[in-house]
């Protein structure tokens, strides 16, 4: 019940930005600026369909037009249409390589149309060219989250390493640092290799937490790890942070009340199981999980009950 997940992807954004109408324009009804003024009308207004068929009409007046390709890109992502919005990214791209936008938009769009080697050696070759060093730090962390994702942890820890480096306040990239490591130590068999990863997933955990307070992800996470090294107090500790910031947090609940319960503090348990219940109710996600929450709260009730 410790999902590892992915938390940064570069945000999909709309552009703005109008170029000029070429002189060939000038004395067509509409300019492809015209056109796309509209489509970005229609995009802001949920229209995707209509948004769609404005920016191909701008690029088609303009095809040197790489906002409209980016948009038009943006457009078919809503729709889900992972393919065209692949081409349009591309077509933007081809107009300005170090369109850093498109970059990353093209990468999100070929991760969500399962071609992950695809989507990392669209960042390789981002990162090949020189960029803003936030930028390049943002790369860094998405590339990592794929290598991650195939099984390259060793290539993902130096990306999000190469991240930090450009950005030593990235929280986003000492977390997922923490995740791969975490998936590291379940790599291998050796218990001294293991605890090593494990405490390497601890300080990239608490420099997250250093870096953003109120990242209760990385307290969980950090929960679970020390968990993994039989560190109860500690592991309570953490999940009880997590349950501060986020207070319906039902995996920490969870987990919190199962540390509780070995601690021996069954009282702490029963309430932890009895929020968590509480939580949970409703939540689909959770619907596995509820029959042993009840079941607990039943027997730590009795237990409870019979030590006063």
């Amino acid at each position: 019940m410790n999902p590892l997940v992915k938390i940064i992807l570069f945000s999909i954004t709309l552009s703005i930005a109008v170029p000029i109408a070429p002189e060939w324009a000038m004395g067509q009804t509409k300019s492809a600026a015209d056109v796309f003024r509209e489509a970005n009308e229609f995009f802001q207004a949920g229209l995707y369909k209509k948004a769609i068929r404005a920016y191909k009409q701008s690029v088609a007046i303009d095809p040197d037009f790489k906002e409209a390709w980016y948009n038009l890109g943006v457009s078919y992502g809503r729709k889900k249409k992972f393919k065209e919005e692949v081409s349009a990214y591309q077509k933007a791209l081809a107009l300005d390589p170090k369109y850093s936008r498109a970059v990353f938009n093209l990468a999100i769009a070929l991760e969500d149309s399962g071609d992950l080697p695809g989507a990392i050696q669209t960042y390789e070759a981002f990162l090949k060219n020189a960029g803003s060093e936030r930028d390049m730090a943002d790369a860094f962390v998405n590339v990592g989250i794929l290598y991650t994702r195939t099984g390259r942890y060793e290539e993902a820890i130096r990306s999000y390493e190469e991240a930090i480096k450009r950005d030593p306040d990235l929280a986003d990239a000492s977390y997922n640092l923490g995740l791969t490591y975490a998936k590291k130590a379940a790599s291998v068999t050796d218990e001294e290799s293991q605890k090593n990863y494990l405490t390497n997933q601890v300080e990239a955990y608490k420099t997250a937490i250093k870096q953003r307070p109120g990242h209760h992800k990385a307290w969980y996470n950090l929960a679970d790890a020390y968990h993994k090294l039989g560190e109860t107090d500690l592991e309570i500790d953490a999940y009880e942070q997590a349950i501060r910031i986020r207070s319906n947090y039902p995996q920490a609940l969870y987990n919190l009340a199962y540390a509780l319960d070995e601690k021996g503090e069954k009282e702490k348990a029963l309430e932890a199981w009895k929020s968590y219940v509480k939580a949970a109710e409703g939540r689909e996600t959770e619907e596995a999980f509820l029959k042993t929450a009840r079941a607990e709260v039943e027997r730590l009730s009795k237990i409870v009950l019979q030590g006063r």
